[in-house]
Order: structure tokens, then sequence, then C-alpha cells
């Protein structure tokens, strides 16, 4: 009777423990179903700092290495949604997160009180702001240096539905020609050439173009704006929104958030631009 007794009870405390490691790691692993797909853009963006996307490859630089951290927090893998039809305009992003293909989206995505009422937003995790580059034959070091209502009027580099779009339309759209980059071709070539007077951008990313091409330089007085980075997440998926929240707080109290922007030299949320 007595060894029946701990036989059963024995049983029991296995039956128990093994009970105890299923429910941790079905909470340390998300199902597929709990899993968020990300819009992130198309392989073969390479902007650094923040994404590093090459052929065949996983996203990586600041930002892909960030959502990575985030994904493996919360216990999910990296799915992507490659659903669009361009190469990772604004608007795609918007279209992804409003017509359901994505749940949410990353990559230089700045937080606007007009985003705010299109998507959610993340607790942000670095911040940028938008700057200037021009051809370094240019004797402009600062802003205050470029001509003020020139003619004929030359060319400024900003893509639509960026911030740098929004700021360059309403501080410099009257002394300046606006277009694109689809309009002009390479914009290395037109700052070099003289043809187009900047390119308006974040600062991070075009301090990544002046240290990989020669012969460009970023205005000195600059960011010009602050804008916070955060995650974008399709408006009304409160839960979503609180589990990656949880998972950025808990990658910035063990220290990794930190090194990401150490190791991609891009700020605290809090701190100076440059």
């Amino acid at each position: 009777m007595q060894r029946s007794l701990v036989f059963v009870v024995s049983a029991s405390l296995v039956i128990a423990i093994v009970a105890s490691l299923y429910a941790q790691t079905r909470n340390t692993k998300s199902s597929s179903n709990d899993c968020p797909r990300i819009y992130i853009g198309f392989p073969g963006i390479v902007e650094p700092p923040a994404l590093i996307w090459e052929e065949d490859k996983r996203p990586g630089g600041f930002e892909g290495e960030v959502i990575e951290a985030v994904l493996s927090t919360m216990g999910c893998p990296m799915k992507l949604d490659l659903s669009g039809k361009q190469n990772n305009p604004v608007q795609q992003r918007f279209r992804a997160l409003e017509q359901g293909t994505a749940d949410c989206s990353i990559f230089q995505f700045s937080v606007t009180k007009a985003r705010q009422k299109r998507v959610s937003f993340s607790t942000p995790y670095t911040v940028d702001g938008v700057s200037l580059l021009v051809g370094a034959q240019r004797s402009w070091r600062t802003l205050s240096d470029m001509p003020v209502d020139p003619d004929p009027k030359p060319i400024l580099v900003a893509n639509p539905g960026t911030t740098g779009h929004q700021w360059a339309s309403a501080y410099m759209g009257s002394q300046y020609i606006i277009k694109n980059t689809t309009e002009i071709g390479a914009v290395d070539d037109c700052l070099r050439s003289g043809r187009c007077a900047a390119y308006v951008g974040d600062y991070s990313a075009l301090s990544g173009i002046q240290n990989r091409k020669a012969g460009l330089r970023v205005l000195e007085d600059g960011p010009y704006t602050r804008e916070p980075w955060a995650i974008a997440i399709r408006k009304g998926d409160s839960q979503l929104l609180g589990r990656i929240n949880t998972a950025l707080q808990s990658l910035e109290a063990d220290g990794t958030m930190g090194r990401l922007r150490q190791k991609w030299n891009m700020p605290d949320p809090g701190s100076r631009i440059r």
C-alpha cells in the first residue's frame, strides 16, 4: 500500500513538472497565429545604418536587428509581408497595415500627429531628424548659406509622403522645385553635377550616404526637426501594441537596445541626435 502511494505521488509529481514545463514553453514561444506579419520593404534595400537587406538574406542593419530582437522576445519567428509592388514608399507601409497584409511595420517610421490618425505607434526606440545632403563642391555649410529666391529655381530632392518632403514643402517649397528620386535618377550624380541643390532625408541615412560615397556632404547645422522612430501597428490592435511595447521595455531593461544603438551609432530617444 505504501509503495503504491509513493508511486502515485511520484507519478503525479512528474505529470505536474511536465505540465509546468509545457505551460512555460507555451508562454515563451507564441503560436504562429499569435505572431505578427512584418512589413519592412523588399530585399535589395541597402540604407545603412537603418536597414541592410541584401538579396536572399534576412533583414539587417539597426532596424532589422531591432525587429528581430522584438520578435525573439515575443517568441515569434520573422514573418515578412512582401505583398507591395513598390520599393518601400511610405504610403505602401500604410496600405499594408490598413489592408491587413501586415500587422506592423518598421523602417524609419517617424511618429507624427497626422500618422497617428492612421496607425498606432509603439514606444520610440530612437530619434532622428530632417537634414540636407549637398555636393561637396558647394560652398554651403549651413542652411542659411543656401541661396534665397534663386533664379532659376534649383531642384530639391525629397520623396513624397516623407517628413522630409513635408518639411521641404513648408520651408523651402517657394524657393526650390521639389522632385522625387524617380524623377531625377541617381541622387549622388545629380548633387555632384550641380543639377540638384540638395537631397532631403533623415540625418542617419544622409550620414551613411556621405560615408559611403565621395563628393557628398551633410550640412553642419542639421537636423532641422526632431522625430522619434517607432514600430507602426495596425490601428485598433491594442493587444499587439501592448506585446510589442512589453518586448521593447524588456530589451531596454536588459541592455539589448542600448547595445544595438551603440553598434549602429543611433541615438537614445531622449538624447541629442548628433
